[in-house]
C-alpha cells in the first residue's frame, strides 16, 4: 500500500493552492463569542476538552491550508466531513461542542472502542462540531493531517494530477504495522524509594505490550511491599490525568495522559494524613483515604483543568487509628461519599456513608458508619447502571467463607443491605470487586485462594454464584486489584505476589485466561492499584 506523503507549505505550489480551495470551499465559520473563542485556541493547539469545557494544556501547534484556525468541521451525513473520516483510523479521541447553545451529548470525550471505527453516535446530529486531538497510532498523523491527506488524494484524482504530483510530493511504501492499541492498562508499582506507574498497550485481542518509556515515575515514594489498596490508581472523569496514592511518603501525584499513552508527571502533593490508601473522583473533586495512625482520614481536593490540587477547607474527615480505611468511592451520580474500614483482623468492621455538598464537604449520614456484614469489608464498587447500589467484597471471615455484600444507598448516604445479602462465594478473602459495564456481572478477586468467583447480578442487586476460574499459574500470585474494560470483553487483574498483570477474556459471567498471561509488569515493586482505558 502507497502513502502520499503531505507537501510542506514551500513545496506547494500557487496552482496546487488554488485548485485545494476551489475543489474544497470552506466549512461555515461559527460566530466567535466568548466560549468560542476558547474553541478557536483548542483548534489551534490540538487542545483536548472535557465535558465541562475545561481545558488542558495545549499540545504542539499543527496547521494545514485545509483546516485553518478558529473552524469547526460541521457533521452534516453527507460523508466529506471530519466524522466519516474518524471512523477510518484509530487511537483518536475528539471534543465536541455544541453549536447552538443546547447541552451537547452526555459523553463529550469518547474515544475509539476498537482499532477500525468510532462508536456510532459520533454523528448524534448536525448540531454538533468536532475537533481531533490525538495522533493515529499506526501512521503518527493527527487526524486533521490524515482529513488534509485524504483529500488531497481524492482531488489528485479527480483532476488527473496524480502522475505529476507523485514525482513532486514523493510516494513511500507504509511499513506493515503491528496490531494498534484499542486501549491502556496502568498499575500503581509501589515501588520504594521513588515510586512508578507501570503503562501498558491494550490490544483489541486483549494482549498487553509495555508502553515505551514504562516504568513512569510518581514523584512520590511507595512501601516497596505487598499493601492492601482499593483503588490506589485512578484515572479522573475526562480520562486526561492519573491520581495515584504514595503511601511511603503521605503523597498523591498528578500524571498527565499523553496521546500516545505514556505518562508524565504533573505534580506530587500531601495526601494531608498518613499513608494514602485509596483514591475517589468525580468531576474536579478528589477524595483520599489515609489509614496510618496519627493521620488516618478522608479529605478532598478540588482539581483544576491543568491538573493541579487543592485541599479542600474543612473537607477532612477523622478517623480512629483501628478503622483502617480500604476504599473510598464517589456515587456516579457525585452526591455521595462511602468507604469501607476494614478494621482489625477480628473486626469490628463499618461502612462510612456521607452526603456530598455543593462545595465538596461531607455530611455524614445518620447513623454513619454502619455495621458490615462480616468482618473486612475492603473492595466495592456502585454498579455502573443503577447510581444506588452498592457491591462490598468481604474478606476476612476466614478460609472459603468469602462474601459479596450489596447495600442500597440513599441520597444521603444511608446504607442498607438489601434482603440476602451478604451472598457467598465459597473461596478465600476476596478483597476486591470488578463489575461489567452493563451490571449484570460481578466478578470477585480472591486473594487467598488465587481464584475468581463470577456472579450474575439481578435487577434488584441479588447476586447469584455461577462459579469460581482459577488463575492458570497460581504459584506465588496474591492477586489484588481488577478492572474491566469499557466494552466488557477483558478483565485484567494485578498480581502483588508475581509483579504480573493476567489477562481475561470476557463472555457474560464466563472468564477465560488469555494464552501468554500473566504479564510481567516493568519496574513493579509490590504492585496494586487498575486503571484500565
Amino acid at each position: 500500500m502507497l502513502r502520499l506523503v503531505q507537501p510542506s507549505r514551500k513545496t506547494m505550489t500557487p496552482k496546487m493552492s488554488a485548485a485545494i480551495v476551489s475543489a474544497h470551499p470552506k466549512p461555515e465559520r461559527l460566530g466567535r463569542g466568548k466560549t468560542d473563542q476558547a474553541t478557536d485556541r483548542e483548534a489551534r493547539g490540538n487542545r483536548r476538552e472535557d465535558a465541562v469545557g475545561s481545558q488542558g494544556p495545549a499540545a504542539e501547534t499543527s496547521r494545514d491550508p485545509i483546516l485553518q484556525d478558529g473552524e469547526w468541521w460541521k457533521d452534516d451525513r453527507r460523508g466529506e466531513q471530519c466524522p466519516r473520516l474518524m471512523n477510518e483510523v484509530s487511537g483518536w479521541a475528539c471534543a465536541i461542542k455544541d453549536l447552538h447553545g443546547a447541552e451537547g451529548p452526555k459523553d463529550a470525550r469518547m474515544r475509539s472502542m476498537s482499532s477500525s471505527r468510532h462508536p456510532a453516535d459520533m454523528s448524534l446530529t448536525s448540531r454538533h462540531a468536532t475537533v481531533c486531538s490525538k495522533a493515529d497510532t499506526q501512521t503518527g498523523q493527527t487526524v486533521k493531517e490524515q482529513f488534509w491527506m485524504k483529500h488531497l488524494t481524492r482531488l489528485i484524482a479527480t483532476a488527473g494530477l496524480a502522475g505529476a504530483l507523485v514525482a513532486g510530493l514523493g510516494v513511500a511504501p507504509v511499513a506493515a504495522a503491528g496490531s494498534p492499541a484499542a486501549g491502556h492498562v496502568y498499575v500503581n508499582n509501589n515501588t520504594a524509594g521513588r515510586n512508578t506507574i507501570a503503562g501498558f498497550d491494550r490490544h483489541a485481542n486483549g494482549s498487553l505490550t509495555t508502553i515505551a518509556g514504562s516504568p513512569f515515575d510518581a514523584g512520590g515514594a511507595g512501601t516497596g511491599s505487598p499493601f492492601g489498596s482499593a483503588g490506589g490508581l485512578q484515572r479522573t472523569s475526562d480520562a486526561r490525568y492519573l491520581l495515584a496514592t504514595n503511601p511511603g511518603s503521605n503523597e498523591i501525584s498528578v500524571l498527565k495522559i499523553k496521546a500516545d499513552g505514556s505518562l508524565k508527571l504533573v505534580e506530587v502533593d500531601s495526601s494531608n494524613g498518613r499513608t494514602p490508601v485509596s483514591i475517589a473522583t468525580r468531576s474536579n473533586l478528589v477524595y483520599v483515604a489515609n489509614t496510618g495512625a496519627g493521620g488516618s482520614n478522608y479529605t478532598g481536593f478540588h482539581l483544576n483543568a491543568g491538573g493541579h490540587l487543592t485541599p479542600i477547607a474543612d473537607s477532612t474527615f477523622a478517623l480512629p487509628d483501628n478503622a483502617l480505611p480500604g476504599n473510598v468511592l464517589i456515587s456516579p451520580d457525585g452526591g455521595r461519599l462511602v468507604a469501607t474500614r476494614v478494621g482489625p483482623n477480628a473486626g469490628p468492621s463499618y461502612l462510612d456513608g456521607f452526603r456530598i455538598g455543593r462545595d465538596g464537604r461531607l455530611t455524614a449520614a445518620p447513623g454513619s458508619p454502619f455495621a458490615a456484614q462480616r468482618i473486612g469489608p475492603f473492595g466495592s464498587s456502585f454498579s455502573p447502571t443503577n447510581a444506588d447500589q452498592l457491591f462490598v467484597s468481604n474478606a476476612h471471615d476466614g478460609a472459603a467463607n468469602g462474601s459479596v455484600s450489596v447495600y442500597d444507598v440513599a441520597a444521603d448516604g444511608t446504607l442498607t443491605a438489601i434482603s440476602g445479602s451478604p451472598f457467598a462465594d465459597s473461596q478465600t478473602a476476596p478483597c476486591w470487586v470488578a463489575l461489567s459495564p452493563d451490571g449484570n456481572a460481578l466478578f470477585a478477586i480472591n486473594t487467598g485462594s488465587s481464584s475468581i468467583s463470577r456472579y450474575s447480578i439481578a435487577g434488584d442487586g441479588t447476586l447469584s454464584l455461577v462459579g469460581s476460574t482459577a488463575f492458570n499459574s497460581p504459584t506465588g500470585l496474591r492477586p489484588f486489584d481488577a478492572a474491566v474494560t469499557a466494552d466488557g470483553r477483558y478483565l485484567y487483574v494485578v498480581d502483588a505476589g508475581a509483579v504480573k498483570v493476567s489477562a481475561f477474556a470476557v463472555d457474560g459471567t464466563s472468564v477465560t485466561e488469555l494464552a501468554g498471561s500473566p504479564v510481567a509488569i516493568q519496574g513493579g515493586g509490590a504492585p496494586f492499584g487498575i486503571v484500565v482505558d
